[in-house]
């Protein structure tokens, strides 16, 4: 499995990534090398992508190699196709995190570590972790505890980078 942390010329990816002083502004998980899919949660729904189409709308600004044996990739692929496919895009998530940064930079709030807004039939981007937290806690990458709907691609990225990532 492959983590993908990524950008891309929108504004409001530029604009996010201006705000929270970041390099990235999403996050989408790579599974199986040979057919090359990605599944991410973005707008209107979460999907399937051939890496090749995903990579036409995404640049990569940090990869993560996920060593994970084939019948666990097979397990983690499944959880978060049964978890996120066609799932709604979490306009709640996404609306609070907008709401925080700008508070943030203009007031010097800190950064909630829960997001009141999200939505439980909805997914933002970081949130496609969710299915495969124990199988991430297990190779020590451990984001369990935390609401990864309050958390950006480059927070979550940060947390994996200080546990050895």
């Amino acid at each position: 499995m492959k983590i993908y942390f990524t950008k891309n010329e929108h504004w409001y990816s530029k604009l996010l990534m201006w705000f929270e002083g970041s390099t990235m502004s999403h996050v989408g998980l790579g599974f199986f090398d040979d057919l090359g899919l990605v599944v991410d949660c973005t707008k209107p729904f979460s999907k399937v992508y051939h890496v090749d189409h995903w990579f036409s709308k995404y640049q990569i600004v940090q990869e993560i190699d996920v060593p994970l044996s084939p019948e666990v990739e097979r397990l983690a692929y499944k959880r978060v196709v049964d978890t996120c496919l066609l799932k709604p895009y979490d306009w709640g998530a996404y609306a609070f995190a907008w709401v925080s940064i700008v508070r943030k930079v203009l007031f010097g709030t800190p950064y909630p570590d829960t997001n009141p807004w999200s939505s439980d039939d909805g997914f933002w981007c970081t949130e496609i972790f969710v299915p495969v937290v124990d199988i991430l806690k297990d190779l020590d990458a451990d984001l369990s505890g935390i609401d990864l709907a309050s958390y950006s691609p480059q927070m979550v990225f940060d947390k994996l980078v200080t546990q050895g990532w």
